[in-house]
């Protein structure tokens, strides 16, 4: 698998860590990122942006974030 697209609605927090453990079947992930605040996931993560792109740079990803339409 080369390409994943998620649309999970703020279960990224959850599904990111473990989608990984794939990483040398993926080579890009795209995707919105809700900004959640100061909850958690149902596995007990933190539902930080920070947090998840850090995950995903030390996995070798590079990152891009851009706004929504309302500049968030």
């Amino acid at each position: 698998m080369d390409f994943i697209k998620l649309d999970c609605e703020g279960t990224e927090y959850d599904i990111v860590p473990e989608f990984l453990r794939l990483r040398p079947q993926v080579q890009y992930l795209t995707g919105e990122i809700h900004k959640c605040g100061k909850t958690w996931g149902i596995l007990g993560k933190p539902k930080d942006v920070s947090i998840l792109l850090t995950q995903l740079a030390e996995k070798g990803y590079r990152t891009f974030t851009k706004p929504d339409q309302f500049g968030r």
